[in-house]
């Protein structure tokens, strides 16, 4: 596959779909104007000219406003999850509008009271990958709404041939989760040292050592990447 990315078998007369140009290609077909466009191809856009003809499908679909006022004086509880290995659209651009709602709602307890974003290793655009892919995100938003249970953490998964190979905790952004790098390899230590709290969950193949699965640095976001991407730093505390 020459290393590239690629997404779906190959079609008659036609080279494989790259996988980050499967989803600009649909949207642009068929989402930018009120009929489909005749003919697309992502890996020929032209960033001069056509950004310009997206005006309609931008008033639509662009997420602009940080003001979730209304959802939570109605109660409302909104989880993001987003996979950090999501080649279709980045995770950065969630990242972007959490802190901006976190700025705009009075900081991160007044955000967290009602909205949370977690970030999963190694996962796809919307499932699917080499890391963490299992978790029931549904049901973490059932228990806040239903029950009051806010969702602190996560639980994710790899399954493979329908056997559970390892776990691990996700929690909400921003906290980091590092590995101790003492455990012995029939588990691993996770601290999440924003609040303090150590688990033990089941490890991770020896083989994933040298992949990013295992290097949180390349998995969560520290404050080092926070200030690459120009985000603020969370106060002590939050």
């Amino acid at each position: 596959m020459g290393g590239r990315n690629y997404y779906g078998p190959a079609r008659p007369g036609r080279p494989p779909r790259l996988a980050n140009a499967e989803l600009p290609g649909q949207f642009e077909q068929y989402f930018v104007d009120e009929r489909v466009r005749a003919i697309v191809d992502p890996l020929k856009f032209d960033f001069d000219r056509e950004p310009a003809t997206f005006g309609r499908s931008r008033r639509i679909y662009d997420a602009l406003s940080f003001d979730l006022r209304a959802a939570k004086n109605r109660g409302g509880k909104i989880l993001l999850w987003h996979g950090w290995a999501d080649g279709a659209i980045g995770a950065t651009p969630s990242i972007g509008y959490y802190e901006g709602v976190v700025k705009f709602m009075g900081g991160r307890k007044a955000t967290e009271d009602f909205f949370r974003l977690f970030l999963i290793p190694g996962v796809h655009h919307g499932g699917g990958g080499p890391g963490f892919t299992e978790l029931d995100a549904f049901a973490a938003l059932e228990n806040w709404i239903e029950k009051g249970l806010a969702p602190d953490e996560l639980i994710a998964s790899r399954i493979s041939n329908g056997t559970m190979e390892c776990s691990r905790p996700v929690y909400p952004y921003p906290v980091q989760l590092f590995a101790d790098g003492r455990s012995p390899a029939a588990s691993e230590l996770w601290e999440t040292r924003s609040i303090g709290k150590i688990a033990t969950w089941l490890s991770c193949r020896a083989r994933d050592s040298a992949t990013t699965l295992n290097r949180p640095r390349s998995v969560w976001i520290g404050n080092t990447e926070r200030t690459a991407l120009g985000l603020e730093s969370p106060p002590p505390g939050e």
